[in-house]
């Protein structure tokens, strides 16, 4: 009997598109063997062992799900969910590791495509390697998506792109749609079929030993492919529909969201370029601050103190001068602990010079003839500037103190350094690590992990975001002052005198008050 899947060719071809294009990790490796063109020897061998791949194939499936229980279930909360460094690194690396599976059985059934034209002892083989190739793929792929579609940290991390193994923004998104919306699912029946009949029509006693394992894998992906096709692929086409909605809708907004943003960063009631604090008090500033401090900024008559929540708009994190950093963190046991990642290395700003070559240049660059002592998340995206630059263009400044120690505050400096260059995030959602406002830049450098003390923040959700706005942490300060849980402690607040046009050293008691103040200064009214 002759059995043809010439019906998935198209579904072969247009996944393989699909998850190659643009992804240079697998596009370059896409060479299917052409089986019709090999010796009856190496199609023998090449049978066995691509029957014994799929058997891997199949465990490492099995393992992948496991390892997706611990982050997906069935019961997944719409509420957003704030996922930490770990957690987000070990779900794209599921994402890796099944986009691996995906190739091998892409490139299975490409090499399968053409069975029929073997040899007739060898076509039966061939046919179920290649339709359980596929159903293998549908299965799993109808499973991944049931687990992590349409739940907002799973789809932005997944959409994210991965440089250093070649995978493009946005290749999920692509996945979930190919694999929803592909019109030939009725005939899986069709197939599934004609592989029963080749079962039933063996002779007793026959001597095809990879029949019964080939056929045990397409019935168990059979089972599970039609499971979820019976009972929620329409719901999940339906929501992906919406889905493909919303997200055109935000290709749209989006650049008139960075417009606006651009717009209103740009934007100042005032012809005044510098902000209220002096080069006096700049420096004093220098001398009073340490690194791992916790700058708040605010500049007066700014567009942007309407677009972002709370008083405080604007947060950085203090490095010191890469001399003061050197002296400041020299000793023995953060010099220990970065010798042990790097044997190699002298220090901690040895460390950053060897492993951050691009960061570590652009930070001893300088500014204007002053050194860089600050990285911030601004409209350019993360960089250094001189303590002129950042809070010397504000009118309000507060610095505080980390509890931590100071090998915690070095790793934080450290992964601060591994976000040096990335793009500012319009979308202010605290998900992506590829974009980062701000307040993420210090919410990630201060991130706690199993072998590392951190800060605990309290985060804001905004239109069903999750974002962590600098005024929060000013809240935050007040309101665990004075008690055994407080995280930072109080080193400066220089506060605007908007009459006066001046800013003023002002005490812990008066910064405690002023994440209350109302975003917009009504004195400009009256002036």
């Amino acid at each position: 009997m002759r059995f043809q899947f010439y019906n998935h060719q198209l579904i072969a071809i247009t996944l393989i598109a699909c998850f190659l294009s643009g992804c240079n990790r697998y596009y370059s490796n896409v060479h299917p063997i052409n089986i019709n063109q090999m010796a009856d020897s190496e199609l023998s061998e090449k049978i066995e062992a691509d029957i014994q791949l799929m058997r891997i194939i199949e465990q490492s499936l099995i393992q992948i799900q496991e390892q997706e229980k611990q982050y997906f279930s069935a019961s997944q909360s719409e509420k957003p969910v704030l996922l930490n460094h770990k957690q987000r690194q070990e779900i794209k690396d599921i994402w890796i590791q099944y986009l691996d599976q995906v190739f091998i059985l892409t490139k299975l059934m490409l090499e399968y495509l053409d069975y029929h034209e073997l040899l007739p002892s060898y076509q039966n083989d061939a046919f179920m390697i290649g339709f359980g190739s596929y159903l293998m793929l549908v299965s799993s792929g109808l499973d991944f998506i049931e687990k992590t579609a349409f739940i907002a940290p799973y789809e932005v991390l997944l959409d994210e792109p991965i440089p250093e193994y070649d995978i493009p923004r946005g290749l999920y998104t692509k996945f979930k749609w190919q694999i929803l919306n592909l019109n030939e699912y009725y005939k899986i029946d069709e197939d599934y079929q004609k592989c029963k009949i080749l079962i039933a029509e063996l002779p007793a006693g026959s001597e095809q030993p990879s029949i019964n394992p080939l056929f045990r894998i397409i019935e168990s992906h059979y089972s599970q492919s039609q499971k979820i096709l019976k009972s929620k692929r329409m719901s999940l086409v339906f929501a992906n529909y919406l889905d493909s909605i919303k997200d055109n809708s935000l290709e749209m907004v989006f650049p008139i969201q960075k417009g606006v943003a651009l717009f209103m960063a740009h934007t100042r009631f005032t012809t005044r370029r510098d902000g209220f604090i002096s080069n006096r008090q700049c420096r004093q500033f220098i001398q009073k601050a340490e690194p791992g401090d916790i700058i708040l900024e605010r500049g007066e008559w700014r567009m942007t103190n309407l677009g972002i929540p709370g008083f405080w708009p604007h947060s950085a994190l203090y490095l010191g001068s890469p001399s003061e950093l050197e002296i400041w963190i020299d000793t023995e046991e953060i010099t220990g602990y970065y010798q042990s990642k790097d044997p190699d290395c002298n220090g901690f700003t040895d460390y950053l010079e060897r492993n951050y070559k691009k960061a570590y240049s652009a930070y001893i660059l300088g500014e204007d003839g002053e050194e860089n002592r600050i990285i911030e998340g601004l409209k350019e995206g993360i960089v250094f500037h001189s303590v002129s630059g950042s809070v010397g263009k504000a009118d309000h400044a507060a610095c505080l103190r980390p509890r931590l120690s100071k090998l915690d505050k070095a790793r934080a400096i450290e992964t601060a350094f591994q976000y040096w260059g990335r793009g500012y995030d319009y979308t202010f959602s605290l998900l992506s690590d590829n974009e980062l406002v701000c307040s993420e830049l210090i919410y990630k450098s201060y991130e706690p992990a199993a072998d590392k003390a951190g800060l605990r923040f309290d985060f804001s959700e905004i239109a069903g975001i999750l974002t962590l706005p600098a005024n929060n942490i000013a809240a935050q300060f007040d309101r665990e002052y004075g008690t055994n849980s407080a995280q930072l402690d109080f080193v400066l607040y220089y506060a605007c005198d908007v009459r006066r046009k001046k800013s003023l050293s002002d005490d812990v008691d008066s910064f405690r008050e002023s994440h209350k103040k109302p975003r917009w200064s009504l004195y400009i009214f009256n002036n």
